[in-house]
């Protein structure tokens, strides 16, 4: 401000210098770093700090802003910058790190953290140098804009230069972690000059594995190294420069990635920039395109030149595009630049350019003769005089200018001879681009374009012998890093000791007065106060908010209670104390607890088990009883931080506590019951439906850090706890429905009205659950049973826990029991177990039983839902246990997860249904009902590369009962957009082999259902039996034999038989198919299916195994085929009806 000042009043106090010479001793000087932090304060301004220079540039620039005068007195950054400029802690600043204005300023040895908007140039002349923005202090990683929201990285944008200004210098600046873009230059006739971009300081990255290279949701071990640069303006040049990654972080995986360097406008220089390889060589690539020239402006006579260029991701390592109609595009000449690894092509045309631009043919080679190549204009494309640039390239399927061989001029009919440096390898090739010479040469619709455009590349030359070129190897999956653990805050602390005591000794509350208090009017600073005995609970807050108000040093203060027997409030019959509130018109049925500033409110502990149990009747049940006065009113609102509610019993309020602030403790509370603690007790008895009351617990945003554990909540109609935004809370041993032992009245219910909102009587309403909005919070080892609300007849019933929100995330909820109470009894809930709008969620080890709906249910979409983990979740008597909603994408809705291939009476085994290599592999038992169940967790294993595992079991399974299997990924991309942690659904039931004996003149029929419901009949006749046979049907996921040409139709099963049929006998074979399969496959008509057995050499139709042949028989309407087979192999199901066969295999004889 002062420099600004200066400048105002006498313009000839310019050029001013800001330098800096802050003792080590100042409060902000870091030791370690060596690094003197400035800290900007909040402000409610737009701009952290103030404008430097008004916009009359006669009275403003010529300032210089001089980190490196500040001295490096411990010697730790003798070449790094020293002063960090940092925004704002609590609330980050949305505007710019400084606005410039004027011209002939310099900016130099800064470190920028914190900040959204960037540096703002609005004059000439300027030097922006040696600075830091968005990084670390120690220049290795991103410093994030706002610590908790990834998708912001470091800021918006990290250097802007105005519009209609010039002759501006940014140079030797390291920008890292910017979503739009590093540096943004709409000025004229400036340099951009040897920034790096996207790395860290030393200009290196670290490496990433291939699978999440670029994928913007690729949460773990990526590097988000934001946006590039982008250039408009006229005539600058941006050399020298080394840009790496450009990858923001973003929840949908399918955003656009961002381009390195993007140009449009006129005359600009491009050159000797290196892009997508780090200052210590390593190839990492770029997500987008590399440079990409032209775009929604367009371009003209912009030269792109010797630059490199490495693992573009997106449409070209150099893209070319014109404006919105595709012509403001000129004279755009792009030579002796290298381009590695491209993703899709090495230099290309927007689709939107004029076909004679884009399909232009480059010149073509002739011959090749040792070091000399000859050629001429590509075919009908003439280019007399043009200037030919040959580049070597190996013999594969991506399209590289791996080195600049020899650019030479093509003579006035377009023939050329060339000199190479060498001769090629014969693995080697060459590719050439022609730039015209002349005006004209090429045209489009609406004219023709200048001399200096640059075609597109050639096809690969290659000698005569050359090999054909072959694809990069696929890359496989390594395995797998650590899932990062979260880093959960530890749980709340209270306060131990108190400064004040307040004691509540009556039950009465004869009115709704603020003014008095009980011990404490006088206390100096308590104004408006008076003393008034017995003390109620209503006067105990009011002193309690009055003397913090007053003395902040006071906390913490406990309000007890010391009621006697006496007093007309207790009730002899239950030995509670009830404190029945006056009915008051104010807004809150009690006063706020504590004021909004929490610098003078906070840690008051109310504490109902200091009330002696003088009958002895309520040990370990709360013994005051806070009741409203018509349920309309919010019980109790409270402000602060450290406050502790604990051993209190609320009934007949809408809200009961409202928390504002985080780091409170709610414990060993009641809510909504009655005071014996055996149901619910309503706040209104004309209107059941409301329920106890509409929200036990209600937390407002960034209100974290609270601490719920081990109370009861009954009957409540809009939540037991709702957190609204704010993160990090603790939600333990809670009895969420129930009574106060964690039971339920099941005896009263009739069981038709089990989930019947309208059954009025004979019902159990146990109200609703956990909602949950906010990250890292824990929701673990509670007890959730008969959540029901009364009401019509089309309400959706209340679900156990939700998270309500898609972007919140790493919430844990873990060995929580839903539908089962605390004594063990299974019961039910009538919602779904768990509704999951959810990223990152952790869901363990919890027991799901009875729930109305889904156990757990995952709704959301592609851009929300990402690894959430269910593992060790134990569900039963579902109809389906964990279901995917319309909008998750099909890549995980259908993931198939591990499939069962052995049965063993001591272990089970198998591998991964679609690829999965190192997933967690968990299994379940079920039986054999309709329901998809997970009613025992028999184990995990973590999968080899192929997918293969295996776990012990604790006793074989038996028919009747069958296991089902959950796959977790561990690499990003096993399935495909999800990240590590992404579980699976539970697969189809794996049914253990079936094992009958027939006996002659009788047989029998075996009858099997596999993983994907499709049964297989096995009709053996009496007749086909010479003797008493066993026969032991198997499913196979899939065949082991030879397949060949064949298509594999989905089912496969092994019958093993202790003897051959007889002479003459035959069985029949009735499979299930499943149409849609068969159509995805391409077949078409299922009469073309056949049954085939194995000869040990080939697969031969099981109709010429019978004498005659037998005939197929097709019903379209029960999707089964049937043929007659006469004799024991190994079988399969054809299809004849386009050469591409589907088979079904039966092996019917183990020698």
């Amino acid at each position: 401000m002062e420099a600004d000042a200066l400048m105002k009043d006498d313009p000839d106090t310019r050029p001013i210098l800001i330098r800096f010479d802050i003792p080590i001793t100042d409060t902000q000087y870091d030791t370690a770093s060596g690094v003197w932090v400035i800290q900007i304060t909040e402000t409610v301004k737009l701009e952290p700090l103030p404008t430097l220079g008004s916009t009359d540039f006669n009275k403003s620039g010529q300032v210089m802003i001089d980190g490196w005068s500040q001295p490096d007195y411990d010697a730790i950054r003798p070449d790094q910058p020293r002063i960090v400029v940092r925004g704002p802690q609590e609330n980050p600043s949305e505007g710019h790190i400084l606005v410039v204005n004027g011209h002939g300023n310099i900016i130099r040895g800064l470190i920028f953290q914190k900040f959204r908007l960037g540096l703002q140039m609005n004059g000439g002349d300027n030097v922006i140098a040696d600075n830091w923005f968005g990084l670390t202090t120690d220049g290795t990683d991103i410093y994030l804009y706002k610590e908790e929201a990834q998708e912001d990285g470091s800021g918006q944008s990290g250097i802007v230069l105005a519009e209609n200004v010039s002759n501006n210098l940014i140079q030797n600046n390291h920008l890292l972690g910017y979503r739009g873009s590093a540096i943004n230059v709409g000025s004229d006739d400036s340099r951009i000059i040897s920034n790096t971009v996207g790395t860290r300081v030393d200009g290196t990255v670290p490496e990433v594995s291939w699978e999440r290279k670029c994928h913007p949701s690729a949460r773990y071990y990526n590097w988000f190294a934001g946006a590039g640069v982008q250039i408009y303006g006229h005539r600058n040049t941006i050399e020298h420069n080394r840009i790496v990654g450009m990858l923001p972080y973003s929840d949908d995986p399918e955003s656009t990635p961002i381009d390195a360097l993007s140009v449009t406008g006129r005359d600009h220089v491009v050159r000797y920039n290196v892009l997508g390889v780090d200052a210590g060589g390593q190839p990492f690539g770029v997500c987008g395109d590399g440079i990409h020239v032209g775009g929604s402006f367009g371009g003209h006579g912009i030269q792109v030149m010797s630059n490199t260029v490495v693992g573009a991701h997106g449409t070209a390592g150099i893209f070319v595009t014109g404006g919105e109609f595709g012509y403001d595009l000129n004279d755009i000449t792009v030579q002796h630049n290298i381009i590695e690894d491209s993703v899709h092509e090495a230099f290309a045309f927007g689709e939107k350019l004029p076909a004679n631009l884009r399909l232009f043919n480059p010149a073509q080679v002739i011959t090749f003769s040792g070091s000399t190549v000859t050629g001429s204009s590509g075919p009908d494309s003439p280019c007399a005089g043009c200037t030919v640039e040959l580049f070597l390239d190996e013999i594969d399927t991506v399209t590289e200018t791996l080195e600049s061989l020899t650019t030479v001029v093509a003579d006035g009919d377009g023939n050329w001879t060339a000199t190479l440096p060498r001769p090629l390898l014969i693995t080697e090739g060459i590719r050439t681009a022609s730039t015209t010479i002349t005006d004209g040469q090429i045209t489009h619709p609406s004219g023709v374009y200048s001399a200096g455009m640059t075609v597109r590349l050639s096809e690969l030359y290659v000698q005569p012998g050359a090999p054909d070129p072959v694809d990069p190897p696929t890359p496989i999956f390594d395995p797998p890093l650590p899932i990062p653990a979260v880093t959960y805050s530890p749980p709340p602390t209270r306060p131990t000791g108190y400064n004040a005591v307040i004691t509540v000794t009556t039950t009465a509350d004869p009115d709704d007065s603020e003014s008095y208090v009980c011990y404490n009017a006088s206390y100096p600073g308590v104004i408006g106060k008076t003393n008034r005995l017995p003390c109620t609970l209503r006067q105990a807050i009011e002193e309690a908010e009055s003397l913090i108000a007053a003395d902040p040093a006071l906390r913490p203060v406990e309000i007890r209670f010391a009621i006697p027997i006496t007093d007309t409030g207790y009730d002899a019959t239950s030995g509670a104390w009830i404190i029945q509130l006056y009915d008051t018109s104010k807004l809150n049925a009690l006063p706020t607890l504590g004021s909004t500033d929490v610098n003078k409110s906070g840690q008051v502990v109310i504490d109902g088990w200091t009330q002696p149990d003088y009958g002895g009747l309520r040990a370990d049940m709360p013994r005051i009883v806070v009741r409203g006065a018509d349920g309309t009113k919010t019980g109790l609102v409270v402000n602060g931080e450290r406050n502790v509610i604990r051993g209190l019993a609320f009934q007949r309020f809408k809200d009961i506590l409202k928390l504002n602030h985080g780091t409170n403790t709610v414990e060993d509370c009641w809510f909504g019951l009655t005071v014996d603690g055996m149901g619910v007790y309503l706040r209104n008895l004309a209107q059941p439906d409301e329920g106890s009351g509409d929200a036990a617990i209600a937390l407002t945003a960034n209100a974290d850090n609270n601490l719920f554990q081990d109370n009861v909540f009954l009957g409540l109609t809009g939540g037991a706890i709702n957190i609204q935004g704010s993160n990090d809370n603790y939600v333990l041993r809670n009895y969420v429905g129930t009574r106060a032992d964690g039971t339920i009245d099941a005896a009263s219910v009739n069981p038709a009205n089990i989930c019947d909102p309208t059954a009025a009587s004979d019902n159990w309403f146990g109200g609703a659950g956990i909602n949950l909005r906010g990250d890292r919070n824990q929701v673990i080892s509670n007890t959730i049973v008969g959540l029901l609300v009364q009401g019509g007849a089309l309400q959706t019933p209340p679900d156990g826990i939700v998270i309500s929100s898609e972007q919140y995330q790493d919430n844990l909820i873990q060995h929580n029991r839903i539908g089962r109470d605390a004594a063990g009894n299974d019961l039910w809930t009538c919602g779904r177990g768990m509704d999951l709008k959810a990223r990152y969620a952790y869901v363990l080890s919890n027991t799901i039983v009875g729930a109305g709906m889904e156990g757990i249910y995952l709704p959301s979409g592609l851009i929300r839902n990402n690894a959430n983990m269910m593992r060790g979740n134990v569900i039963s008597d579902t109809t389906l246990a964990i279901e995917f909603g319309d909008l998750v994408p099909d890549e995980l809705r259908f993931f198939e997860p591990a499939r069962v291939i052995t049965f063993s009476n001591s272990y089970v085994a198998g591998d991964d249904g679609d690829d999965c290599p190192y997933c967690w592999v968990d299994v379940y038992l079920d039986d054999d009902d309709n329901d998809v169940e997970a009613l025992v967790y028999l184990g995990s294993d973590t999968a080899d590369e192929n997918g293969n595992w295996r776990i012990d079991l604790p006793a074989p399974i038996v028919e009747g009962q069958g296991l089902r299997t959950l796959s977790t990924i561990r690499n990003y991309g096993v399935i495909e957009y999800f990240e590590a942690g992404t579980s699976s659904k539970l697969s189809g039931l794996y049914r253990p082999p079936v094992v009958r004996t027939f006996s002659p003149g009788i047989g029998g029929t075996i009858v099997f259902t596999d993983p994907y419901d499709l049964i297989a009949n096995i009709q053996i006749p009496g007749d086909a039996l010479g003797e008493t046979t066993t026969f032991t049907y198997t499913h196979v996921p899939e065949p082991t034999q030879s397949q060949g040409d064949l298509v594999f139709a989905g089912r496969a099963f092994n019958l093993d038989t202790s003897a051959d049929l007889a002479t003459g006998g035959g069985m029949t074979v009735t499979l299930e198919y499943d149409p849609e399969y068969l159509a995805e496959i391409g077949v078409t008509s299922v009469k073309g299916l056949r049954l085939r057995y194995w000869t040990g050499a080939e697969w031969a139709d099981v109709a010429n195994t019978c004498t005659p042949a037998s005939s197929y028989v097709y019903d379209t309407g029960a999707r089964m085929v049937t043929v007659r087979v006469c004799h024991l192999s190994s079988f399969g199901l054809f299809s004849a009806e386009t050469g591409c066969d589907i088979y079904l295999p039966l092996v019917l004889r183990n020698n």
